[in-house]
């Protein structure tokens, strides 16, 4: 079992923050996921949702504000709104899965980073036709093609475009899709949004690494996913 943590640690702290970046990567797990977002002039930010609201208390979308507007927000914590250079400055111990929140981010991503560290990151993404460039432009890249729905054909596109992983939605998991794309040499992630507590509950895990055992678990409390990993193994 791979453990990542999810926008950092949202479980432990506000998600995508520099905050919990660093609580995660001090946890004993493989990777730190973070969501990449566009602004109005075009720099990569770090925020899962489009809209600030949930997290930042404010009513306005990321692409509808400049760097400059969106670096003077806070979080009622008074945790700023990273951006991808910042991010990329800090050393973590860990690799970073970008998960590409947008179309047209691809080329944005090349011009931001270029060669740096490309052993140190990869990319997650809903978008095949993101991957498919970010291929063309690092053909050594990792990448994992997300999903919540049409699974099967998720995993045919994976292949296709050398994607190495799939990333299903816990409700797509099951032996027919896990197989399936292990017989295409494919790793597997899951992850659940909306009742993420369900992959902290023991009995639901092992379960899990019993039927899959090669399964990347996406999770919220990555501190409690490395609890129950020293547990079971």
């Amino acid at each position: 079992m791979k453990i990542i943590g999810h926008r950092g640690a949202r479980g432990l702290k506000t998600e995508n923050t520099l905050a919990s970046l660093l609580t995660a990567s001090k946890l004993n797990i493989d990777a730190i996921e973070l969501d990449i977002r566009v602004t109005k002039d075009r720099h990569l930010v770090i925020c899962h949702n489009e809209s600030l609201k949930d997290v930042y208390g404010l009513d306005k979308n990321i692409s509808d504000l400049t760097l400059d507007e969106i670096q003077k927000i806070r979080t009622p914590s008074g945790d700023p709104i990273l951006t991808l250079q910042q991010v990329m400055s800090q050393k973590f111990d860990k690799p970073l899965i970008l998960d590409i929140k947008r179309e047209g981010t691809a080329d944005l991503l090349y011009n931001e980073l270029g060669d740096k560290q490309q052993n140190h990151w990869l990319v997650n993404s809903l978008f095949p036709e993101e991957l498919k460039r970010l291929k063309q432009l690092y053909p050594q890249l990792e990448m994992s093609l997300q999903t919540y729905k049409h699974p099967f054909r998720t995993i045919k596109t994976a292949k296709k475009i050398g994607a190495s992983s799939v990333t299903l939605v816990l409700y797509l998991l099951n032996p027919l899709t896990y197989w399936r794309a292990r017989k295409q040499n494919l790793r597997v992630w899951t992850y659940q949004n909306y009742a993420s507590f369900l992959l902290t509950w023991p009995w639901l895990v092992k379960l899990l690494l019993a039927v899959y055992p090669s399964l990347t678990i996406v999770t919220d409390r990555p501190d409690k996913m490395a609890s129950l990993k020293n547990k079971f193994f």
